[in-house]
């Protein structure tokens, strides 16, 4: 089996409705700012999870009591690209 992968290197191809597509967002609107991390989750898109917070370069798991402040990031994975589209214009931008 592992001649044949080797040899051939079949392309596989996962079904599109089960990728997770990664993005991350700096947290730069003034209505999310002071909000509690749960809180902020919880008002997310269906299919899009917010998986950590990166605060001042470092990269933390949120707790219950974690604020959200300006320029953080959020890593948001999904598997609906739309839904992760629209968080852009409203709640947040890109990292640069």
């Amino acid at each position: 089996m592992y001649a044949y992968l080797a040899i051939f290197k079949p392309k596989i191809a996962a079904p599109a409705e089960r990728l997770i597509k990664p993005v991350e967002v700096r947290v730069r609107n003034a209505t999310l700012v002071g909000r509690r991390f749960v809180d902020l989750h919880q008002s997310l898109p269906e299919g899009v999870q917010a998986v950590a917070i990166r605060s001042g370069g470092q990269n933390r798991v949120p707790d219950p009591t974690t604020i959200v402040e300006t320029d953080d990031v959020l890593p948001l994975v999904g598997n609906n690209p739309a839904a992760l589209g629209r968080r852009s214009s409203s709640s947040a931008k890109r990292p640069r």
